[in-house]
């Protein structure tokens, strides 16, 4: 397994664990725009405090956070 790819990869290959899907959550609905639903998934992410391994620089999340709230408000205006 690759696990130069995310956290998540490391974490398994560390524990030789398997994730439990059905113990998952959906962060934002489904819908028929897949880049609109993965932004409002990821400005949730940026705004939840209680996630472990979260390896941000000082200020990173921040620039986050306005970057996917400008894309989310452009999409929104050309619907």
């Amino acid at each position: 397994m690759d696990t130069e790819g995310s956290e998540l990869t490391e974490h398994i290959a560390q524990i030789e664990n398997e994730i439990n899907w059905k113990a998952t959550e959906r962060r934002a609905p489904y819908g028929d725009n897949t880049r609109k639903r993965k932004i409002r998934e990821a400005i949730d992410i940026l705004g939840d405090k209680n996630l472990m391994n979260r390896r941000f620089e000082e200020g990173m999340d921040s620039d986050n956070f306005a970057y996917c709230l400008s894309k989310t408000s452009k999409m929104e205006t050309a619907e």
